[in-house]
């Protein structure tokens, strides 16, 4: 889960700002996923559109359009049944990389779900503040 690997890094990009050249990053938890795809208004669930998927996409079409091949437009692929996904990888189910929902990620989308992760990483930021509370 993203959860303790976030927690990990931020307590270890703690210690590690101390120095002159600190050098961190972050990762989105679950939930600041989940809030992103309600800004977003994201229609299909976390898990059915899981990799290529409507968020990622939309933002990438918000913040980087020449990413996105013209191909997403017809994109999409589900496998809501994945019993085996550790052992079989991606492939198993999947000969395109996707598993979700790309041709339904717009620009106005990734904007809304990008700030919404934003704001969830300025959160994490005031961990950083002198003032703040130790955990």
């Amino acid at each position: 889960m993203p959860t303790a690997a976030t927690t990990f890094s931020i307590t270890t990009c703690r210690k590690s700002t101390r120095t002159a050249h600190a050098r961190w990053g972050y990762t989105a938890r679950r939930g600041d996923w989940e809030a992103a795809r309600d800004a977003a208004k994201i229609k299909s669930d976390h898990s059915a559109d899981m990799h290529g998927r409507e968020l990622e996409a939309s933002i990438l079409l918000s913040e980087h359009p020449e990413m996105v091949k013209p191909s997403y437009r017809d994109a999409g692929f589900s496998a809501p049944e994945r019993l085996n996904l550790q052992v079989l990888g991606m492939t198993g189910y999947t000969s395109s990389g996707i598993m979700g929902f790309p041709s339904e990620a717009t620009a106005q989308k990734g904007r809304l779900g990008f700030d919404s992760l934003i704001s969830s990483f300025s959160g994490y930021l005031e961990l950083f503040q002198e003032d703040s509370p130790k955990v």
